[in-house]
């Protein structure tokens, strides 16, 4: 089984769709879409194997092997920047 998850990717060089992500040198997922936030940082949506879809695990995307932390979704907000405006 597979699950969506948001990884926070390391760098600010933009990524394209459809990247294998890998864990131990095996292909785990991939990544559906990418976007660059002025919050959050460069943000991606992808499918990763079930047991890898916790908050905290380091994976690679890319032949480029570039570094990426799998993030609750959505993130969170915790000092409610985004609050509705009165």
């Amino acid at each position: 089984a597979r699950r969506f998850v948001t990884l926070s990717i390391d760098g600010d060089e933009s990524l394209s769709t459809d990247l294998a992500i890998v864990v131990d040198g095996a292909q785990v997922g991939e990544v559906r879409s990418v976007q660059r936030t002025p919050r959050f940082g460069l943000l991606a949506l992808a499918v990763v194997d079930e047991e890898l879809a916790v908050d905290g695990m380091q994976v690679l995307i890319g032949d480029e092997a570039r570094p990426a932390t799998v993030r609750p979704r959505p993130i969170d907000d915790g000092d409610r920047a985004r609050r509705a405006r009165p």
